[in-house]
């Protein structure tokens, strides 16, 4: 199974903002070992009036005006689907062959 992908954005305003301090908080709390974490150029959210940065993106869920607790946060919140096995805990096929 596939990890979910785990995107810091790196541009000159997420870094200002904190995107390198996410970034060592991820790999300092060993977040790589649930999520493939990758380093994104930029993603240009920064020209939003609202201020969004530092952004993150976990699979599909962006994650604006980022911090290290709130990224550990989400990552520890999603469901741990290794095994010794390597199949997933969680069978969302287990209801068709109970007793």
């Amino acid at each position: 199974m596939s990890r979910l992908a785990l995107q810091i954005c790196r541009g000159p305003t997420c870094r200002s903002l904190g995107a390198d301090d996410i970034l060592k908080a991820v790999r300092r709390k060993r977040l790589q070992d649930r999520v493939a974490v990758s380093e994104y150029h930029c993603f240009g959210r920064c020209e939003a009036p609202e201020g969004l940065c530092p952004c993150v993106k976990l699979g599909d869920r962006w994650i604006f005006n980022a911090t290290e607790s709130m990224i550990i946060q989400a990552v520890a919140d999603l469901p741990d689907t290794r095994t010794n096995a390597g199949e997933t805990e969680i069978d969302p096929f287990a209801k068709y062959f109970a007793d």
